[in-house]
């Protein structure tokens, strides 16, 4: 992977931790001006595949990278994870197997999210079951995030 110093750092890390849905996303051309708001709608229905599909090597790499967008200050960017990505999980899947893949940062952030597209009462079992969880897997994202950061160093 050949890193390109015009293209937001977003990008980069979304080329190194999915080149797959990279590559499905299509041209770099697609990037330009599309802003990260796509990216995320392609993401989660990627992510909807791999907890179907039981893909737990996927399912790392997307939400280490959701995650550290929602860490990010830039508001498009963490704008779009919340709404373009965490706040349709729920959409179709149990909430059993995405509530694991939540880290309590983004989860305090996305609960106003929930409740406004699921409701209060459903946002409220979601709550929940995320209290209830016996373990999360967000203590794995910093080192598959920091592995593809140290990518993108080395391919500059």
């Amino acid at each position: 992977m050949k890193a390109n110093p015009s293209r937001p750092r977003w990008q980069a890390l979304a080329q190194a931790l999915l080149p797959e849905l990279h590559e499905r996303f299509g041209a770099e051309e697609t990037w330009k001006g599309g802003g990260a708001m796509p990216f995320f709608f392609e993401l989660l229905a990627a992510t909807r595949q791999a907890h179907l599909a039981g893909d737990e090597a996927f399912l790392l790499r997307a939400y280490a990278f959701a995650h550290w967008c929602m860490a990010q200050s830039d508001r498009e960017l963490w704008n779009s994870a919340g709404v373009g990505f965490f706040e349709h999980l729920f959409d179709g899947l149990p909430p059993d197997s995405v509530v694991p893949w939540i880290g309590s940062d983004a989860f305090h952030d996305i609960v106003p999210l929930i409740e406004a597209r699921l409701g209060s009462e459903r946002a409220r079992k979601i709550r929940k079951r995320f209290e209830a969880r016996k373990e999360t897997l967000e203590r794995n994202y910093a080192s598959v995030i920091e592995r593809a950061q140290h990518e993108i160093g080395r391919a500059s």
